[in-house]
């Protein structure tokens, strides 16, 4: 108890602590008008510094999600290139082994 009441008076808060052995108890004053004012301000631009950090970690999760999309839509298109790559590359092939099959020279009329 004693330690809390040292760590009070240390703290500089403007508090008397009255310890009873048991409890210890703070006479807190009522706010005076310009406390009052200064504690609503000091609470308003605490406020307000949350707004700009909520709306900060929007702008980056959108900012992330359009990244995100555009990558997305980057991996599609390379995936539609592949895909047209092996089809194409496999029509030659096919053509290549056709060829050896056809008889040589026009063909021939009974």
């Amino acid at each position: 108890m004693r330690a809390v009441e040292k760590a009070l008076l240390k703290a500089n808060l403007g508090l008397n602590p009255s310890n009873d052995g048991s409890l210890i108890r703070l006479m807190i004053p009522p706010l005076s008008e310009e406390r009052r004012g200064e504690l609503a301000r000091l609470v308003g631009k605490r406020v307000e510094e949350r707004k700009v950090a909520l709306r900060n970690i929007r702008r980056d999760y959108v900012s992330k999600l359009k990244q995100m999309e555009k990558d997305m839509k980057q991996a599609a298109r390379d995936l539609e290139f592949e895909r047209a790559a092996l089809i194409r590359d496999r029509i030659v092939e096919l053509r290549k082994e056709s060829q050896g099959l056809r008889p040589e020279g026009p063909p021939r009329h009974r």
